[in-house]
């Protein structure tokens, strides 16, 4: 199990992924903790290096949680990721 924490403010989340199952919980205030689960969980359309639409989920690898919330998480719910 592998643990990110995310803080705005005073107020944290902890973010749990599960690898062998590929699963994700957020423990944390609401509503943000159920915005950041449903932000992770979704399929997003992505442009793979051939240049075709793939459809990708965040929670498919640790590598893409690491990249998806160091970048994306901030820009959209202003937390900052400690790994």
């Amino acid at each position: 199990m592998k643990t990110v924490r995310l803080i705005r403010g005073r107020d944290e989340w902890l973010v749990k992924y599960d690898g062998r199952r590929r699963t994700v919980t957020v423990e944390g205030p609401a509503p943000e903790s159920e915005q950041v689960h449903r932000w992770l969980v979704t399929p997003r359309r992505l442009v793979n290096p051939k240049g075709s639409m793939v459809v990708e989920s965040p929670i498919r690898t640790w590598a893409y949680i690491r990249q998806a919330v160091d970048v994306d998480l901030y820009a959209r719910f202003m937390m900052r990721a400690h790994f």
